[in-house]
């Protein structure tokens, strides 16, 4: 799990470090993004930060990653049935 950089937009218009509770936005790998309802970031995504428990995070892990394996178990299936109709019609 990746930990946020609290950031804030300076005088001077760059980007500066600062606290959690008065940052404008966050740097979360390499990549800043604009906090809702904070102070206003020009040509940034805005985002919502939610901390949910560990437990949480690893069944979301969990069920994204069961997603992916059935999609890849689903398109092995289509492929094998693919090369079985290509198999035999071949061959008459």
């Amino acid at each position: 799990m990746a930990t946020p950089t609290w950031i804030k937009v300076q005088e001077n218009g760059c980007y500066g470090l600062s606290n959690e509770a008065e940052a404008h936005g966050i740097v979360l790998e390499g990549t800043v993004y604009h906090l809702a309802g904070r102070d206003a970031m020009d040509g940034v995504e805005d985002v919502t930060l939610t901390e949910i428990s560990e437990a949480a995070y690893l069944e979301e892990q969990r069920a994204e990653q069961e997603a992916r394996q059935l999609q890849t178990e689903s398109a092995i299936a289509e492929l094998s049935i693919l090369i079985a109709t290509m198999g035999g019609a071949s061959n008459v």
